[in-house]
């Protein structure tokens, strides 16, 4: 039987030389499939953050690293290197969030150059009235009550607040100078600037004596009432800031000074916290 030859005439039809640059190529396309398959993830599937305050506790702890579910509210990304406000989509959700419901969302403050995550409780969405008297949280005046707690968070009779409806899309605001302040933080987080001119509202500069609201609203507290800045103090949550649902904890450690030893830090774990469901 005649023997077949490569190129170079040693039977090996070629082959030897190019197994390496073959492996090589392959082993590349399986790191950027990865890399690709953790960047999906990430995008529109998990995400995670730290706490940083007690404005959760004791259902949060300072310390706490929680995985948060992106893809049950409805996924949203930015197409990186283009304009935001024309390169983000979203993914429908599978529900909205409800009372009791742990967010993780996005929020600005004044002076900030960019929005900082938060983890807070959802208290009431579009249409609901909420309360704060007699330290208790009224929703469309019933009390709140939370699955697994003995009864509303926070403890005190803090300042009572309200009642305040929160926004839909598609209310309409009633514009007057006295109220300006009420709706401002709202108007101008929905992309226009909100002025007056005597006893006349301008929104872009022009006279407004109303408003349609663009965006779906949800109004979030701490579990710590006394001890938490949220939207009694900067406003209910557009629904496009939302980033997640809060679903465990999959890291706790307690706060220690930098430079701990191996044993301070292992000593500074949170055991017990490992794999706790948020509730």
């Amino acid at each position: 039987m005649a023997r077949l030859r490569g190129p170079s005439g040693d039977g090996t039809n070629g082959l030897q030389g190019g197994t390496g640059r073959s492996a090589l190529r392959d082993s590349a396309q399986i790191i950027l499939a990865a890399f690709a398959a953790g960047l999906v993830l990430k995008v529109f599937v998990l995400d995670a953050c730290r706490i940083e305050t007690g404005s959760m506790e004791p259902a949060l702890l300072p310390g706490d690293f929680l995985l948060v579910n992106k893809l049950v509210y409805g996924a949203r990304a930015t197409i990186p290197f283009l304009n935001p406000a024309s390169a983000s989509f979203s993914l429908p959700g599978l529900t909205v969030p409800q009372a009791g419901d742990v967010l993780v969302f996005r929020h600005g403050g004044e002076g900030t150059l960019r929005p900082a995550l938060f983890v807070k409780r959802c208290i009431g969405g579009p249409h609901d009235t909420v309360e704060v008297a007699g330290g208790a949280v009224l929703v469309n005046r019933r009390r709140l009550l939370l699955e697994g707690r003995k009864g509303p968070p926070g403890a005190g009779r803090e300042e009572a607040f309200g009642p305040v409806v929160v926004p839909w899309r598609g209310m309409k605001l009633q514009l007057r100078v006295s109220m300006l302040e009420s709706w401002r933080n709202l108007i101008e987080g929905e992309g226009h600037f909100v002025g007056a001119s005597g006893e006349e509202v301008e929104i872009d500069g022009k006279p407004a004596s109303t408003y349609e609201v663009q965006h779906q609203y949800f109004f979030v507290m701490g579990d710590s009432r006394n001890n938490s800045v949220d939207s009694r103090t900067f406003g209910p949550v557009p629904e496009d800031c939302i980033v997640g649902k809060a679903v465990m904890v999959y890291w706790s450690r307690r706060d220690i000074e930098p430079g701990a030893s191996f044993w301070r830090r292992c000593a500074a774990l949170r055991w017990d916290r490992l794999g706790t469901i948020v509730r």
